[in-house]
């Protein structure tokens, strides 16, 4: 892996895999804040405080990191289903596995970060527009 250009290329490769998931699922976050804009703003106005907010925002990240792995292993056993059906056999290491898992979670959670900054709109003010 070191001694080659591939090694080089997928790593790179990896690295941008991981800025476009933080983007796609920030991006995905921020939408669903900005479309129950009202009802933080119904939380702040009811004195809840933005770091409760932050936290809510921060478990929803959550909760869709662990949607995606659920997703993710029930895609992989079907492909390796699928593939085993025609005769060529997949096997995928539990290291590697539960790596992956891990990263994907640290994806969702870094998404929850990077879309926390919409929270600051949710003015109660917005209510009696």
């Amino acid at each position: 892996m070191h001694q080659q250009i591939i090694g080089l290329l997928l790593g790179f490769a990896v690295f941008l895999a991981i800025l476009i998931g933080i983007g796609i699922t920030s991006q995905t976050l921020r939408g669903a804040i900005l479309s129950n804009i009202r009802e933080f703003a119904s939380f702040r106005a009811l004195g809840i405080s933005m770091g409760s907010l932050r936290l809510i925002v921060m478990e929803l990240s959550f909760w869709v990191g662990v949607a995606g792995l659920l997703a993710a292993l029930g895609l992989t056993q079907l492909t390796a289903l699928a593939a085993g059906a025609i005769g060529l056999p997949i096997a995928v290491p539990v290291p590697t596995m539960v790596w992956v898992c891990g990263m994907l979670l640290v994806i969702s959670v870094a998404s929850g970060v990077m879309a926390m900054g919409i929270l600051k709109k949710s003015q109660p003010a917005d209510l009696l527009r």
